[in-house]
């Protein structure tokens, strides 16, 4: 923590984070007498090209009567013209069946990506879909190798 004027602070800390997404941030100092004081900011972190992102949507299960013992398909087209199947999990919902959509995806390419999840009722044929959005940053290019020096005329 650094003093950067009468009654002002800058605290300074590091944190990886593991999963792209808007974080919260709270940071609370307190002083000898034990007064606190508390700051509150966001922290958006990024997708990199070639980085695995993982996806969680909630669908409304298909179709007119819907039941959490149904064996639903899931399929995740990822927005860059390719599609895996997605694994589907129940969830608990006052507002009918919900499920919940799940995958990973590799983005080769920088870029604002829609992903939706559309689940299948096998028994029925209906479709219900879903949507998020995921933007890939370019990744950042390092250099390395050896310095060539050489002296005119030689």
């Amino acid at each position: 923590m650094q003093g950067t004027g009468p009654g002002a602070f800058k605290v300074l800390a590091n944190h990886v984070y593991d999963t792209p997404g808007s974080y919260t941030i709270t940071t609370t100092i307190t002083d000898d007498g034990g007064q606190t004081a508390t700051a509150i900011g966001t922290a958006t972190i990024g997708l990199y090209e070639g980085q695995a992102y993982s996806v969680s949507i909630q669908v409304a299960a298909p179709g007119p009567q819907p039941s959490y013992g149904t064996p639903y398909t899931a399929t995740i087209a990822w927005g860059d013209g390719t599609s895996t199947p997605g694994d589907v999990s129940p969830l608990t919902s006052d507002s009918g069946v919900q499920l919940l959509v799940t995958g990973d995806h590799v983005y080769y390419e920088e870029g604002n990506y829609t992903v939706t999840a559309t689940v299948t009722d096998p028994n029925s044929g209906y479709q219900a879909s879903g949507t998020a959005s995921v933007w890939v940053e370019d990744a950042p290019l390092a250099g390395y190798g050896t310095t060539i020096t050489a002296d005119a005329g030689t």
